[in-house]
């Protein structure tokens, strides 16, 4: 499964409707930071808490290429967490739905964030991205950016508009 491919936005797809969710339960963070950091994915959460600090002094230093550049690896990071842990397998054992719930959150967490930092480059890309994984218009400024993994509660995704990003066709 590819978040995002800048090559070929639609790559991933299949996967993406084998793991087609209404809705998804994120995990306790600590029992969430703990499987995490057994898998041997304690980079992931340690540079993902970072992130926003990095991003801010990025910005405010004017060095706007860097502060974006953190951000996609994050997402590479995050991409290459989700393919390594294959949801769409695990989502077929429902003896593994916390392990589910835990991959589905790290993920979408790291989504609202990068969108909320994303905000200022590509406006209507993140309010799509946002409204998608429900983050309401007024949890979007930049301080919530900073508020990671503060739900415990089941949380319904909006509307299914389609692909963020539309294949690109060669001419």
């Amino acid at each position: 499964m590819i978040l995002f491919d800048p090559f070929d936005p639609g790559k991933g797809n299949k996967q993406l409707k084998q793991l087609y969710l209404t809705h998804f339960v994120p995990p306790d963070i600590s029992i969430a930071i703990v499987s995490i950091t057994e898998t041997d994915n304690c980079r992931l959460i340690s540079l993902f808490i970072s992130i926003v600090d990095e991003v801010d002094n990025h910005f405010g230093d004017y060095n706007i290429y860097r502060g974006l550049d953190a951000i996609v690896a994050q997402l590479h990071r995050t991409n290459s967490f989700l393919q390594l842990h294959k949801p769409w397998e695990v989502k077929k054992q429902p003896e593994q739905s916390h392990w589910l719930n835990c991959i589905l959150s790290v993920t979408i967490e790291t989504l609202r964030v990068c969108g909320i930092l994303l905000q200022p480059i590509t406006p209507t890309l993140c309010d799509k991205l946002l409204s998608r994984i429900s983050v309401p218009v007024t949890e979007r400024m930049w301080h919530h950016s900073k508020e990671t993994f503060s739900s415990t509660q089941t949380k319904s995704l909006g509307e299914n508009t389609g692909q963020l990003l539309p294949r690109l066709k060669a001419s």
